[in-house]
């Protein structure tokens, strides 16, 4: 039926039920980890994943049986589609992939032409052939890969797996983004470039296009593909929520209500105040607001963990005051936070770091629209980059 690097799909018949199946052959590898994922698999049951009936072990080669979908695929079906029609398949492919990982399972392959629609035109995600659990993830060692190595399609990988670092649902989140982006405004958001350094660069910047996608969808998918894991949604059930908000239309009425009944007590008021001559209205002496204690706190836990030299404290300290430091109008402070926590990473030797870092600056630069900061930040990522 089909076949690739990660494995070949036969159709096959179950003999003692006497249905059609598909069954897919990979790689064995590790056999206490395949065995325990195809468990895990097996047991994953969702109206938006494919069903898995039986998996096992034979040889060099570890294999799965799985329900044959005739319908096309995600990409195929969308063609023509409204922008509700398709934002609706792929909540419903978002919810499978929520499911996965609900399991503790990473996809690592996530793409249009890896769903496809049920009989009832409903969206399933297919090819767990890449799949892993988080665990046995965690267990190899980031950085020993290459895309080819760790597998996936290039136009879908997020930025630290082009690093050759390993899958993880954050990962799955940017492929799903990227992939509903191009749904809805017909364009990638980061090119159809093939190199991996010159795309490793291209994702530290804004995506491309998307004019015809809402504002507030936009924004969401924009999180969504994030070059940095920790910029990202937490989980895909809180970016399906988001999105569902984004598309679920404002409530009118209630807010012009509210607006014709304040205007008619403003006028009440104001006649009432212009019928009364001479009424000398009291001065009112509004109170300072009490300064905002969470800037402070998010920049004093930077600069603890640089002085007690712990790198890991340092980066989770930047990624939490990013957010605080933005929503109190003080994003320039937080640039620079991240340059000293930059340098010190990069006179450590922690080059990946020091370049996760700089993306950081680099996309705040970009919020603060401040060229000369970009070119700085374009500056070192390239740099740094190189050295990688």
């Amino acid at each position: 039926m089909g076949s690739g690097a990660f494995g070949v799909v036969y159709l096959a018949e179950d003999n003692q039920l006497g249905r059609e199946v598909a069954l897919k052959v990979m790689p064995r590898g590790d056999p206490e980890v395949a065995d325990r994922e195809g468990k895990m698999l097996a047991a994953l049951s969702h109206p938006n994943v494919v069903t898995i009936f039986d998996h096992g072990q034979a040889d060099d080669c570890r294999w799965l049986v799985l329900e044959i979908l005739r319908g096309p695929t995600l990409a195929q079906w969308c063609e023509g589609k409204s922008k509700r029609e398709i934002l609706a398949r792929y909540l419903e492919a978002g919810a499978g992939l929520d499911a996965a990982h609900r399991r503790g399972l990473v996809h690592q392959d996530f793409k249009p032409t890896n769903v496809r629609l049920d009989e009832d035109g409903h969206a399933v995600v297919i090819d767990f052939g890449l799949a892993r659990n988080a665990e046995s993830l965690d267990g190899l060692t980031p950085g020993s890969g290459s895309p080819e190595a760790v597998g996936g399609t290039l136009l879908y990988m997020a930025r630290e797996r082009l690093l050759g670092k390993l899958g993880s649902p954050a990962s799955d989140q940017f492929a799903f983004c990227v992939a509903l982006w191009e749904a809805l405004s017909g364009e990638r958001p980061f090119g159809e470039q093939s190199d991996v350094d010159a795309r490793v660069l291209e994702l530290s910047r804004a995506p491309r296009g998307g004019q015809g996608i809402g504002r507030r969808v936009r924004a969401v998918l924009e999180r969504g593909m994030a070059p940095l894991p920790g910029e990202r949604w937490p989980t895909m059930t809180v970016l399906l929520e988001a999105l569902e908000e984004a598309v679920r239309p404002a409530p009118r009425w209630p807010w012009v209500a509210g607006g014709v009944c304040v205007g008619l007590l403003g006028l009440a008021m104001g006649s009432r105040l212009v019928t009364q001559p001479g009424l000398v209205l009291p001065s009112v002496v509004l109170p300072e607001p009490e300064p905002d204690p969470e800037p402070v706190a998010a920049i004093t836990e930077i600069r603890d963990a640089l002085e007690a030299r712990d790198h890991n404290r340092a980066r989770q300290a930047l990624d939490n005051a990013r957010p605080v430091l933005r929503r109190a109008g003080r994003l320039r402070e937080f640039v620079d936070e991240a340059q000293m926590v930059a340098e010190r990473f990069e006179d450590d030797g922690l080059t990946h770091e020091a370049l996760d870092v700089w993306m950081m600056v680099f996309r705040a630069a970009e919020d603060l629209d401040d060229e000369t900061l970009e070119d700085t930040a374009d500056e070192k990522i390239k740099e740094l980059a190189g050295k990688l």
